[in-house]
C-alpha cells in the first residue's frame, strides 16, 4: 500500500469506529395485561439479542429476540416463559451514542399454575431507546400487544404489553 492509502486508512479508522452489529444481554423484564377490574404483572430476568442485519443510508433493519423466565408479582405459584422476537428499523443501532428503534413482531407467553397453563400468542410493535458505548450498551424496550390475545373466559384486558431494561455486550 502507497503513503497516500496509508494515510487514508489511518484517517478513516480515526473517524469511523468499528461498527458492532450484534449484542447479546441481561434484561430486567416484565409483562403485564391489566383486566380494569385486576392485572396480572410477571417480572424476572431474561436474555436480549440484537443484530443489525441490512444498512439502509443513516439506519439500520435489524432483529430483535428476548427470551425471560417470570414470576407472577402477587401470587408466586404462577411462572411465566415468555419469547418474542421483532423485525426492527433504528438508527444508531453499529455506532455510540444515542439512538432508538420501531418495529413489530411476534409473541408467545406460556402462563402455568395451580396444574394447569394458558399459552398466549400474537403480534406486537416494538420499540427502543438506549445508549451505545463502545464495548457495552443499555436499552430501554417496550411491546405493545393486541388485547384479544390474552382473552379468558370472555374477560379481554384493557391494555397488555412487555416492557425491559437491558445492559448487553457489543460485538
Amino acid at each position: 500500500m502507497n503513503k497516500t492509502g496509508r494515510v487514508y486508512t489511518q484517517y478513516f479508522n480515526s473517524v469511523c469506529p468499528t461498527l458492532k452489529r450484534f449484542s447479546f444481554g441481561i434484561t430486567s423484564y416484565a409483562t403485564v395485561v391489566d383486566y380494569g377490574f385486576a392485572d396480572d404483572t410477571a417480572d424476572g430476568l431474561g436474555i436480549t439479542f440484537k443484530a443489525a442485519l441490512v444498512p439502509l443510508r443513516n439506519s439500520h433493519l435489524g432483529v430483535i429476540a428476548n427470551f425471560a423466565s417470570l414470576e407472577h408479582t402477587d401470587m408466586s405459584s404462577i411462572t411465566v416463559e415468555s419469547f418474542d422476537t421483532s423485525i426492527i428499523w433504528g438508527n444508531k443501532l453499529t455506532k455510540t451514542g444515542f439512538g432508538g428503534y420501531f418495529g413489530a413482531g411476534v409473541f408467545n407467553e406460556k402462563w402455568s399454575g395451580g396444574g394447569g397453563s394458558h399459552t398466549f400468542s400474537g403480534g406486537q410493535f416494538t420499540m427502543g431507546i438506549g445508549y451505545n458505548f463502545e464495548r457495552f450498551g443499555i436499552e430501554l424496550f417496550l411491546n405493545l400487544r393486541p388485547t384479544d390475545a390474552y382473552e379468558i373466559g370472555g374477560n379481554t384486558p384493557d391494555t397488555a404489553g412487555s416492557a425491559g431494561l437491558s445492559f448487553s455486550l457489543r460485538f
